[in-house]
């Protein structure tokens, strides 16, 4: 983390991050973030093996592209490509 505050759910687990913080979310454990707090938060993230990088840039371009809201139906479709499954249960409040 380099500035804000990120909450962070990770096996069930909330953690607070904020700056000069790291946080590990393993391959397999169930994890979701949110910024819950009213100052942008900003991170440096690191994933290995490569290639999911190639994953939030399709969904970055799907984004740009919009007029109206994101279809969630095509994140999950773009996710499952890559092997990611949304994690169960209500968004981190």
């Amino acid at each position: 983390m380099t500035s804000g505050l990120l909450t962070v759910d990770v096996g069930g687990q909330r953690h607070q991050v904020g700056p000069g913080s790291l946080i590990w979310l393993p391959r397999g454990i169930p994890h979701t973030f949110a910024n819950l707090s009213d100052q942008p938060v900003r991170t440096v993230g690191v994933i290995t093996p490569s290639g999911l990088e190639n994953m939030f840039a399709e969904i970055a371009a799907y984004l740009a592209a919009l007029t109206g809201p994101p279809d969630p139906d095509t994140i999950t479709a773009i996710n499952a490509r890559y092997g990611v499954t949304p994690a169960d249960g209500p968004p981190l409040i």
